[in-house]
């Protein structure tokens, strides 16, 4: 296109910066009108060559700027001339849109601006539409109140809500913000109280028990022995109580019932041991359940696991010889790691007058053993033969039935538990104090109970995670407690009414759970960072790094730490008592959970949460270490653009970076990085993204792990990661086999001490005799020749001070904590002892309590706060503990109504809510489980892993496994099908077709579960 006549010389004959001007100075007086047909005032600046202009402004300005002596070699500061052309090329576009031609109603217009302005999800919507579809004439809408608080009052009236009571609370006022104009001038600002709110848990329990399809979910019984324990029943805590079998015991010959604890005379199993035509044996029943195990003589036959009990002459002469205290004639040892498994037809009968002495070699209590006036028999020492090694009783735990007996009596017990007429229910009790808002201006205390006959899937869901209260923000531990008095009731068991029929009921506690602060107040201790922190053993403080510290000889045990309190209380004066429970780590006054389940065992009833120690811990803890301590600045740019595309396992949920969010990480993404990171540092880790000092330190102490002796740098530190990884799997696996339980305590305590071993390298890299200032940076090629463990290049070696290198690499690997070090060298030096990595020596024997250390995971709880979190949002703010369980009752209200429990309560109202279910399956999809739905939603749904031709496949819509059993016809587990099924040989061609697996792994002992819908991309 030809330019414009008017500005042909001055595009000619001036310089670009001056075309441009005069272009500009024209465009004030030329418009698009004036130009050429077809040419455009756009298409003459598009012809301007950008860069010269630039180039030529730049050199005018340094040509013009005025010399000055004063600032002689200084570059002039760049001026801007007024005739710049400033512009940028615009490269959007327009959005296309396209505006309906079609009218809509009213009604529709209105309906679609509320739901815009509500922001109603699609789920909500729905139910919306099936409210609005029940309607058979306009007039009901004229009904409807003009206040939505009216509408939500008459509401509240129809329904049978589940009972609450109320208490007024004193709180504490420096807890509380500045009153209100109001408050200021009344009565309250002196003594402010507020309301606690609770489900009577009376009411709550026979509430939930008459819905028969919850019962239903519920193990009720014996507990059971299996070869891989994976619920609560399969463990220890459930087979030595009496309280949780429901009535139903072992017995001896005359019908009479064993309890655990009881002390008898027995037959073993081999056929030429004297005991079958002489003495019998005598041993302690240490739990009873029902045999699933493949050992199994009779599969769920009754069977007792038993603890012998050796007299003097059956004990080697070896051990005796070292004993301090001779043996006495009637006494008994309690032999702790041998254990037999009897049928009851081989218990002979029970020994009555057998004493077990807590009180000897006690650190309180050293005389008054009184064995004059021991009936027959006692016992108040330990064996272990494996470690060849005897210790008094009270360094051991009692069995919980022990404590039952001694708490309720054997004749309540006895009386009040006859099977076919009695329930135990048993309940995870969790208590921890969450911020409502998400800071710590509003705390609430709550405290939900969890039931442990539920399997850990239904234990997962928020829905079976149920409130009792949420105590004031302000309010007293012990008061809250205290005001649940009736839960107590429930412990010692009552007679309920349940659907009409008149029960013994026991649903009492099988532990407390929570994070590390609570467990610490909930088992009358002082907080992790006291001179004894720790609620499981005496280790100070300042050893907590010990990771082989021996809690055995040193732990606390019940009966041990009940006469430690019993002296407190005892001492004349308040400061006595003070300095008291400081050297023995106790809180001033005992907790008030003793009150509502006295016969708990204060110590294994308190047990550890895996998920805050491990996840938002040791694995928080380690991520933190990588980024700031060992990757270079690069490296950990390097790191994140690796993360970003590392391939994650199928149905795992993408990380926000680490780099700037790590501290915003919830657990489970701690707990996914912990697992990703090991893999992801094999693959690409290498010595040139290390930080130089610290590549320097961990040479020097990694010598500690044999492993890795010979090891490279980059193998120590991914050697260390994936132990991290491995532990973490153990202590968070829902399932526990032989070999990881034979392994785990070994596992966990080999993870932590690699991790002390990274923090150790932290904290020498950043002491002060090895600052990066003294520390020659090496080069790539040392970097890359010291693949292998050897000499240390020269690089890394201090040339103004080789002799202390010499002395550096004497010092053991405890002393290096005395080196001259930086305030974050002594903050590292302190991560080796903080009490998330010294929980790892009990885990342990938490596992053996509970079955799994994951039992007891506290990640349904602290699903609960988040829902409190969210709905909280949608009050007024303003009492919003009463707001929270009011909307709580009326779900738990609706989902049990339709269970059945209010059948013979209000049947009426019951068979209306059942209808409005048949009609409105939506509006009832928040209130219940998955399990208890009958509409299956798009949501449940399960990423798979794809293949090259089929991106991001996902199962959807399950089918549940009653209906794939009962009316699909359709195996629940791979066991069931035959070698030549079809279905398990469509399978293994399609591994072989789209993953080229030519055979599967054994899948024999996986479930199978069946989808409707399958879903994915194609390539």
């Amino acid at each position: 296109t030809d330019v414009p006549p008017i500005l042909e010389v001055p595009l000619l004959q001036m310089s670009p910066l001056n075309n441009a001007a005069t272009i500009v100075d024209s465009n004030q007086s030329l418009s698009d009108d004036a130009l050429p047909e077809g040419v455009e005032m756009n298409a003459i600046l598009w012809q301007l060559d950008v860069d010269s202009i630039i180039e030529e402004q730049e050199t005018i300005a340094t040509r013009e700027a005025p010399l000055n002596d004063e600032f002689d070699g200084m570059p002039p500061p760049s001026r801007r001339s007024s005739t710049t052309l400033d512009f940028e090329i615009d490269m959007s576009e327009e959005v296309p849109y396209h505006q309906a031609t079609t009218e809509m109603s009213d009604f529709m217009l209105a309906l679609e601006l509320w739901v815009q302005e509500a922001g109603i999800t699609t789920d909500m919507y729905i139910a919306l539409l099936e409210v609005l579809q029940m309607l058979d004439h306009l007039s009901q809408i004229q009904l409807l109140p003009k206040s939505l608080s009216t509408l939500k009052r008459n509401i509240r009236t129809q329904f049978p809500l589940m009972k609450m009571r109320k208490l007024q609370l004193s709180l504490n006022p420096e807890k509380l913000p500045t009153f209100s104009v109001t408050t200021k001038t009344s009565p309250l600002a002196d003594a402010p109280v507020a309301w606690l709110y609770w489900f009577d848990p009376i009411h709550l329990i026979t509430t939930i028990l008459s819905a028969e399809s919850f019962q239903a979910k519920l193990h009720i019984g014996m507990a059971e022995l299996v070869d891989e324990p994976s619920e609560l029943w399969h463990s220890h805590s459930w087979a030595t109580s009496i309280r949780s079998c429901s009535g139903e015991f072992a017995h001896y010959s005359d019908s009479t019932s064993i309890f655990p604890s009881d002390v008898i005379y027995h037959y073993c199993r081999e056929e030429n041991c004297a005991c079958h035509t002489t003495t019998k044996h005598i041993g302690r029943v240490y739990a009873v359940a029902r045999d699933y195990s493949k050992h199994a003589t009779v599969n769920r036959e009754i069977t007792l696991k038993i603890q012998p009990l050796l007299c003097p002459t059956e004990i080697e002469t070896t051990i005796i010889s070292n004993l301090d205290v001779p043996l006495d004639a009637r006494e008994l040892v309690y032999l702790e790691d041998r254990f037999s498994y009897l049928s009851e037809e081989l218990i002979v009968s029970r020994e009555p007058s057998v004493y077990f002495n807590y009180a000897y070699c006690s650190r309180i209590t050293t005389t008054g053993e009184g064995l004059g006036n021991y009936d027959r028999f006692f016992v108040r020492r330990v064996l272990n033969s494996a470690a060849h090694t005897v210790r008094p009783l009270n360094l051991s735990s009692p069995l919980r039935g022990e404590l039952e007996i001694s708490t309720f009596g054997q004749q309540h017990l006895v009386e009040s538990f006859q099977y076919g007429n009695c329930i135990s229910v048993t309940f995870l009790c969790f208590i921890d104090g969450f911020s409502l808002y998400r800071n710590m201006y509003r705390t609430l205390l709550g405290i939900y109970i969890i039931f442990a006959g539920l399997n850990s899937q239904e234990q997962s869901r928020r829905c079976n995670v149920f409130p009792v209260t949420l105590g004031p923000h302000g309010s007293k531990f012990e008061d809250v407690i205290g005001a649940l008095s009736s839960l107590s009731r429930l412990d010692q068991g009552l007679q309920l009414t349940i659907n009409g029929q008149q029960k013994f009921v026991c649903a009492y506690t099988l532990a407390f759970i929570g994070d590390m602060p609570q467990q610490q107040e909930n088992a009358g201790f002082k907080r992790s960072t006291a001179k004894l922190g720790c609620r499981f053993c005496l280790i100070p403080q300042k050893d907590q790094g010990n990771l082989r510290y021996d809690s055995v000889w040193n732990g606390r045990y019940y009966f041990e730490t009940m006469r430690l309190r019993s002296k407190a209380d005892a001492q004349k004066s308040k400061a006595a008592k003070t300095r008291f429970c400081v050297e023995w780590g106790l809180s001033l006054q005992q907790s008030p959970l003793v009150r509502i389940a006295p016969a708990l065992d204060i110590i294994l009833s308190r047990p550890a949460d895996p998920a805050h120690s491990e996840y938002a811990g040791m694995a928080r803890q380690a991520h933190h270490l990588l980024i700031d301590a060992i990757l270079t600045a690069e490296g950990r740019r390097a790191y994140i653009t690796e993360l970003q595309h590392f391939r994650f396992p199928p149905g795992w949920g993408r990380l926000q970076s680490p780099l700037h969010h790590l501290d915003s990480f919830r657990m489970q993404e701690h707990g996914r990085s912990s697992i990703i990171i090991p893999v992801l540092l094999r693959c690409w880790l290498q010595e040139r993204w290390i930080q130089p000092n610290y590549l320097m330190a961990i040479w020097q102490v990694s010598t500690i792990d044999l492993d890795l002796q010979h090891a490279s740098a980059v193998e120590s530190i991914v050697h260390a990661f994936g132990a991290m990884a491995k532990s973490n799997s153990l202590l968070m696996s829902h399932t526990m086999t032989f070999s990881d339980s034979v392994q785990m305590q070994e596992s966990v305590l080999h993870a932590r001490e690699l991790y002390q071993m990274l923090v150790e390298a932290a904290a020498v890299a950043c002491s002060s005799s090895r600052s990066r200032s003294q520390t020659r940076s090496p080069s790539p090629a040392a970097l890359t020749s010291t693949s292998r463990r050897g000499s240390l290049p020269d690089e890394f070696v201090d040339i103004d001070d080789i002799a202390s290198q010499t002395e550096f690499n004497d010092i053991s690997f405890e002393g290096r904590a005395a080196l001259p070090s930086t305030k974050k060298s002594e903050e590292y030096q302190s991560n080796k002892r903080r009490p998330n990595v010294h929980v790892g020596v009990h885990y342990n024997l938490l596992a053996t309590e509970y079955g799994t250390a994951y039992a007891c995971n506290v990640l349904a709880g602290e699903m609960a706060h988040k829902f409190y979190k969210k709905i909280v949002l949608y009050t007024n703010h303003r009492n919003v503990e009463w707001a929270l369980l009011a909307r709580t009752n009326i779900q738990q209200t609706i989902r049990f109504v339709l269970a059945g429990s209010y059948a013979l309560v209000d049947p009426g109202f019951t068979r209306q809510v059942q209808t409005l279910h048949d009609n409105c399956l939506m509006l009832f999809h928040s209130v219940l489980p998955p399990s208890e739905r009958i509409l299956e939603v798009d949501e449940l749904e399960i990423a798979l892993e794809g293949s090259p031709h089929h991106l991001d496949p996902a199962a959807q819509q399950r089918i549940s496994r009653k209906e794939a059993m009962e009316n699909l016809n359709l195996p629940a587990h791979f066991h069931r099908l035959a070698p030549q099924d079809w279905r398990l040989l469509s399978l293994k061609n399609a591994y072989r077709l789209d993953y080229g697996q030519a055979s599967i792994q054994d899948v024999s002992g996986l479930s199978l579960a069946w989808y409707k819908k399958l879903s994915f991309t194609d390539d």
